[in-house]
């Protein structure tokens, strides 16, 4: 058995492979336990659903089943992306720099599945006042839009400003992650024409010395 054998561990951390698996590996194992998660809390949701016994308990029980589609569609797309992305960081190409890609490439994902669960769940939520609307309106007699959510007004308009309001936040979101991971890339880009200059004039320098010689 080899006594010195740090220096096999450190050649192998050197490599960029060896993150690379790593982080990939990692990405896909949480898109496996979060596509578990979200059928085990879908099955669970339908299995604690209210009956539609009243007109409010039938619009809570539809209600219930359009927050668990909505909640699976979410876990579907983010699933999606997380193991799409853990292939991205498989395929990244050997450089210089062994976690400023993978970090990128991570920075893009945490932007992705913040932008699709805030987008879905604006345009769900705008749908659910819809619904919430007609009820309110056409069964229970409420003044609309007099009544409303979180400041938003179940009239046309509110609904339209929660919809739109969550679709740039999450576009807002999606450009703030993909610009700070085009800033790693950009140092990375600087750092390498920086050592290509520097092994350029040094180049420079030692074909000077010797022309004089």
């Amino acid at each position: 058995m080899e006594m010195f054998f740090m220096d096999k561990v450190i050649k192998r951390l050197s490599q960029g492979s060896f993150f690379r698996s790593i982080f990939s590996g990692l990405l896909k194992i949480v898109a496996v336990i979060t596509a578990i998660l979200g059928i085990v809390g879908f099955i669970y949701g339908l299995t604690n659903l209210g009956g539609p016994d009243s007109p409010i308990g039938f619009f809570g029980y539809v209600s219930e089943i359009i927050v668990l589609i909505v909640m699976l569609k979410i876990t579907w797309i983010n699933v999606q992306i997380l193991w799409v992305r853990g292939g991205t960081i498989n395929d990244l190409q050997e450089s210089d720099f062994n976690i400023i890609p993978i970090m990128s490439v991570l920075l893009k994902t945490m932007g992705e599945t913040t932008a699709v669960t805030m987008a879905v769940l604006a345009v769900a939520g705008g749908i659910f006042m819809q619904g919430a609307y007609l009820v309110l309106r056409n069964i229970l007699f409420i003044p609309l839009p007099f009544f409303g959510i979180n400041g938003y007004s179940f009239s046309f308009a509110g609904r339209a400003v929660f919809m739109l309001s969550g679709l740039l936040y999450a576009f807002t979101m999606l450009i703030l992650f993909y610009f700070l991971s085009e800033i790693l890339v950009a140092v990375v880009d600087i750092a390498q024409h920086a050592k290509a200059i520097r092994i350029i004039a040094e180049q420079s320098k030692y074909t000077r010395v010797d022309k004089q010689e």
